[in-house]
């Protein structure tokens, strides 16, 4: 049996649970960028995650216009790329401009 006060015990609980869940991570999409002949999308978003000593990672997908966005497979990534540019040339090439501080 616990030697700590029923109170304490729930305090403890509780905090832990507000630690785990504030170290999760999120995803936020910007932009969704679908190509001219809308058989490709590229999105524009951002995953962060990791509480108060965080991280930030600004990333590009780019997918079939019916795929699922799947965070963890990008083809571009940044870590201050809050004013990037998506702009389909052809069906087939995506440029993306990005500020040099990016």
């Amino acid at each position: 049996m616990s030697r700590l006060p029923l109170r304490l015990r729930i305090v403890s609980v509780v905090a832990g649970s507000i630690i785990v869940a504030s170290c999760g991570r999120a995803v936020e999409v910007v932009l969704d960028c679908p190509s001219p002949d809308r058989k490709a999308s590229a999105t524009f978003y951002w995953v962060h995650g990791g509480g108060a000593a965080g991280w930030t990672s600004f990333r590009v997908n780019i997918r079939d216009i019916n795929a699922r966005l799947k965070p963890d497979q990008y083809h571009f990534a940044m870590r201050h790329g809050y004013d990037v540019r998506l702009t389909w040339k052809t069906p087939s090439e995506l440029l993306i401009e990005y500020p040099n501080k990016a």
